[in-house]
């Protein structure tokens, strides 16, 4: 696979190090909003 050219406009590109960090928090993230989401959904279920 060829290596994407870098950003325009003088951004420096991320080392895969940074890249696979921020990609695991975004998805942690994502699992903590969909955990809330879905305790919350079991919660209002149980209420009715």
């Amino acid at each position: 696979m060829p290596e994407r050219p870098e950003r325009k406009a003088g951004n420096t590109r991320l080392s895969k190090e940074e890249e696979l960090r921020i990609e695991q928090r975004a998805l942690e993230e994502t699992r903590e909003q969909i955990e809330d989401g879905y305790m919350a959904g079991t919660i209002d279920h149980e209420i009715d």
